[in-house]
């Protein structure tokens, strides 16, 4: 264990200043907060010091308690709803599940999202946007992503009931019974029924409370003055387009803030304590908890990946390939400008009249609505289940049984982070340099 003087000299060595020698105030903090709330409104203290702490920006719970309770007094009466349901969630160790879900929430501007967590340190493992989320193939390739990353794959998956998940489970069986043909005829995923996926439905919870109001917000512009038709062939390919990498860049950023975040003191829960991927990647320090990750080659993984999720396959094209050659090279006529939450729609519109002005015009309309019908059947694809016996688990119980594993009691509702007292922050000070300088120092 580094002694506070040692962790105090190595970050001023690497220029990493705390929260008392950046001196903020309730003024220059202003600058650095106020784009966080536009772009997050529904963020808390917490949450908003959380993403300065990304920019390398420290201040205290204190002061930004202070400037959100003068500046923006009303936001915060609305968050303070203090609605909290509890779940216990039963989980050995990191890698014994990994949960997925898809959301389907701005499918009314052709947009769908998928995620992954780890159930474990509640690490997310993706959060990708794409014009469908029903293709297995597709989904299969965010975990298949994911694995690689990550060197290996978890004891189980787990999702709830759908053909979409299909080739999760089909892969997932796959590399287990070809690394251990004793599972022949077992499936190593966990279909959850009756919704009992609760670990992914609480980080959808927190998502569309910490981030997708700004985007909803900003897409609604589109659609409310007529811009945007997501039946109008060009209009939907033109906003694919330019509205799936930018929203990918966001949800990164997001997981990479949510991540690295501490979590407050919960006298309530079991599990470690810790950031997600400090717990992801060091297990043994919290706790010695346990890694359960499956060791997996990388001519494993292309096996999986050429019988279920093939590279060359449409449903991974984010537009045709001759639209994509049309709309760069009027992306590169405007100067390539930076794709952001005020340019978004100004960039749209240029490219649009851009493609309307265009003497090939009529002849992309017409191709792209037979694009249309091609990619209802590439969503709709079928993909059977391998065959086998569901395994046995129960993902939630009432105890918490010692030596077995380690139930973590929670919640999904609507919660707040603006009441809580400063003593909760100060017990982890010591602990998060720690962390941030050896973050640092690795990196």
């Amino acid at each position: 264990m580094r002694s506070k003087r040692t962790v105090s000299r190595r970050r001023m060595k690497l220029e990493l200043k705390s929260v008392r020698q950046q001196g903020h105030t309730l003024e220059s903090i202003r600058i650095h907060i106020e784009p966080i709330i536009r772009k997050f409104p529904n963020a808390g203290v917490k949450r908003i010091r959380d993403w300065l702490a990304l920019k390398q920006i420290f201040v205290s719970e204190h002061l930004i308690r202070q400037y959100t309770n003068k500046y923006h007094a009303a936001e915060v009466r609305r968050r303070k709803g203090r609605k909290l349901k509890r779940k216990k969630l039963w989980s050995p160790g990191v890698f014994d599940s990994v949960a997925v879900d898809q959301h389907d929430k701005w499918q009314q501007y052709g947009l769908y999202l998928h995620l992954g967590v780890e159930m474990f340190s509640g690490a997310l493992l993706w959060i990708e946007p794409w014009w469908t989320n029903k293709n297995p193939r597709l989904i299969l390739s965010y975990y298949l992503k994911s694995a690689r990353q990550h060197g290996g794959i978890p004891l189980l998956t787990q999702s709830d009931p759908g053909s979409e998940n299909n080739g999760i489970a089909n892969a997932q069986t796959t590399m287990h019974q070809r690394l251990d043909p004793s599972l022949e005829g077992k499936l190593q995923h966990c279909w959850m029924r009756g919704h009992a996926n609760i670990k992914p439905e609480i980080k959808w919870m927190q998502l569309r409370r910490e981030f997708t109001r700004a985007f909803e917000d900003l897409f609604a512009v589109g659609t409310n003055y007529g811009w945007y038709d997501k039946h109008n062939c060009l209009q939907n390919y033109i906003f694919r387009w330019l509205a799936i990498p930018f929203l990918k860049a966001n949800l990164d950023e997001y997981m990479q803030m949510y991540n690295r975040s501490l979590p407050r003191a919960d006298k309530t829960k079991v599990l470690p304590r810790g950031r997600p991927e400090h717990i992801l990647y060091h297990p043994e320090r919290f706790g010695n908890a346990r890694n359960f990750k499956i060791l997996v080659s990388e001519e494993d993984f292309r096996y999986v990946e050429t019988l279920y999720a093939p590279p060359d396959h449409p449903v991974f094209e984010l537009v045709p390939p001759y639209f994509d050659m049309e709309i760069k090279a009027n992306f590169e006529v405007l100067g390539r400008p930076e794709v952001n939450m005020d340019s978004f729609w100004a960039t749209y519109l240029r490219l649009l009249d851009a493609f309307m002005r265009s003497g090939t015009r009529d002849e992309i309309q017409r191709s792209l609505a037979l694009q249309v019908e091609r990619e209802m059947s590439i969503e709709n694809e079928y993909m059977d289940l391998l065959e086998g016996t569901e395994p046995e688990r129960r993902a939630y119980c009432d105890v918490w049984q010692d030596g077995e594993g380690v139930v973590e009691e929670d919640w999904s509702g609507d919660s707040t982070d603006d009441g809580w007292s400063e003593g909760e922050e100060d017990r982890g000070d010591l602990m998060r340099e720690v962390e941030d300088l050896t973050t640092r120092m690795i990196g």
